[in-house]
């Protein structure tokens, strides 16, 4: 999987789908299937900050956490929205580099550069399974790896078409008159 250009600073499997994983690196966090190599099947925004850390919700298939330089902790949860965080909460003025969520789900732990760790207390919303969650983000992970893979095929027949174009055309050559 070629993700970023720097450092991954953090991958993390889906627990009730595990064959979806999440990465962050650099300024973005993307969703990446085991199914296809070439690209994310969900790519988040790029970040003002590097992104350090990350985790999924043990409780909730659609959440996850990804924590930043600039000390700000982001909640995305898929069921509600893909292209910002749910919610962003800034934690302290220095680099939050790590995170951890209790099993249960409902609280959490994030450590910043300077050796201080701050305990979250996590909403019910957050931290309890929704009705049908678990079918619905597995069909959301299933329709863009689909995309992807459709993405992919168009990419690779468009590359051969091109290669087909630039080749270079041999001509026959005519028999010669003795």
């Amino acid at each position: 999987y070629q993700s970023y250009s720097g450092p991954v600073n953090k991958i993390t499997r889906n627990p009730f789908h595990p064959k979806y994983f999440l990465t962050v690196g650099e300024w973005m966090a993307r969703i990446w299937s085991e199914d296809i190599k070439d690209s994310a099947v969900i790519s988040m925004k790029n970040y003002p900050h590097y992104l350090t850390s990350a985790a999924w919700s043990p409780t909730r298939p659609a959440v996850f956490f990804t924590t930043s330089l600039n000390g700000t902790l982001d909640i995305w949860d898929l069921m509600v929205k893909h292209a910002e965080p749910t919610l962003s909460e800034k934690i302290t003025d220095c680099a939050l580099r790590s995170l951890r969520v209790q099993e249960a789900g409902s609280r959490m732990a994030v450590g910043d550069a300077e050796g201080t760790v701050t305990m979250l207390k996590l909403s019910d919303a957050l931290s309890q399974l929704q009705k049908d969650e678990k079918q619905v983000s597995g069909a959301l992970f299933e329709r863009e790896m689909r995309r992807e893979k459709v993405l992919e095929a168009r990419a690779r027949e468009l590359k051969l078409k091109e290669r087909e174009k630039n080749k270079p055309k041999v001509e026959e050559e005519e028999p010669e008159n003795t």
